[in-house]
């Protein structure tokens, strides 16, 4: 049977988290220059220079102390270590929602994907709450195919306007301990965004 697009969801996240620097990155990434900000009056207020503000994705998140913001093409990251991929990361994404699946439908699918996927072990699904609304929540670990590093995944994803939103965390498995109290205070940070 044919895969449909929504039964990626695991695959998806660990496509767009790797695909920052590929696998492992060997190149540096930099930061965006910071672009001056219009002076023109806003009737929005001021984002904190600490919330990483995905309104076009319908949330908001704080970000770590020292992560780095980073977004390429539309892909959006935070980063432990611009340098180092790997060494933690926060990646959004949005994917459609061809088939219209509700949550439940979601948790199914992906149970039943993960649960045949050779090369990762589920560790915990459940529908949750997160940035103001349910939202499924996703925890896996494993060696990619074609990788060399173990790797942990930690997802929140939401139902917005046709579309499934991804916010993942991911690491090696090795650095995961570090960063497992900054990524569960992260995503516990998760709130709405205003609506426009």
């Amino acid at each position: 049977m044919p895969t449909r697009p929504h039964k990626l969801l695991a695959l998806a996240m660990l496509l767009a988290a790797l695909a920052f620097a590929g696998w492992p990155s060997t190149q540096p990434a930099t930061a965006p220059a910071p672009q001056p900000r219009p002076q023109e009056a806003s009737a929005a207020p001021e984002v904190p220079e600490d919330v990483w503000a995905m309104d076009a994705l319908g949330f908001r998140m704080r970000i770590p102390e020292g992560w780095t913001p980073i977004e390429r093409g539309s892909r959006h990251y935070l980063q432990r270590d611009p340098c180092s991929a790997l060494s933690g990361n926060f990646c959004a994404i949005w994917l459609p929602n061809l088939f219209g699946m509700t949550l439940d439908g979601l948790l199914e699918e992906n149970r039943a994907e993960l649960g045949v996927n050779p090369d990762l072990e589920l560790d915990s699904i459940e529908i949750t709450r997160a940035a103001g609304r349910e939202a499924l929540r996703v925890a896996y670990h494993g060696r990619p195919r074609g990788t060399v590093e173990d790797v942990r995944f930690l997802a929140i994803v939401f139902l917005d306007r046709g579309r499934q939103i991804v916010v993942s965390a991911c690491a090696r498995e090795s650095d995961w301990p570090a960063i497992e109290t900054i990524v569960e205070a992260s995503l516990a940070s998760l709130g709405p965004a205003p609506r426009r």
